[in-house]
């Protein structure tokens, strides 16, 4: 007969054990690896913005101000790249 409380399933092994070390380690390089990621990626994204404010600019300004006018192939590049990196 078993007593109260006991059971008849082994420890776990200390290989399969995750110490609070272990686990916050775990934590802080899957943040770091997601903070790098999103670094990276506002970068890129702020690079993107600014070719597409200074195409739009020199676009706006050969029409003489008037947004109008059919947008040339740099200005829709621009505007496709900031598309691309801001889809999920």
């Amino acid at each position: 007969m078993l007593a109260a409380g006991c059971s008849r399933e082994p420890a776990p092994s200390p290989a399969t054990t995750l110490t609070l070390g272990d686990v916050s380690a775990s934590v802080r390089s899957n943040l770091a690896h997601y903070t790098n990621g999103a670094l990276r990626e506002h970068a890129r994204l702020q690079a993107a913005k600014a070719r597409f404010d200074l195409a739009y600019r020199l676009a706006l300004e050969a029409n003489l101000g008037d947004t109008r006018f059919p947008a040339r192939g740099d200005v829709v590049k621009a505007a496709q790249e900031i598309e691309a990196l801001t889809k999920p």
